[in-house]
């Protein structure tokens, strides 16, 4: 009789599959944002403020 035999490349493999996808989606975003081009008349004082008085969900 035949026995079934399976092997599991386990956690480390899980992890590495997952490093790569986040990576893959950080280089989009990051590709994607140098894209998008520059903002004129940003003021960092302003986006700062507003960031501080904005409730935290």
């Amino acid at each position: 009789m035949a026995k079934n035999k399976s092997t599991s490349l386990g956690l480390h493999s899980d992890t590495l599959t997952s490093n790569d996808e986040k990576l893959r989606l950080l280089r989009q975003a990051l590709i994607a944002g140098e894209r998008s081009g520059w903002v004129e008349n940003f003021d960092p004082e302003k986006f700062k403020a507003r960031m501080r008085a904005e409730p935290v969900s």
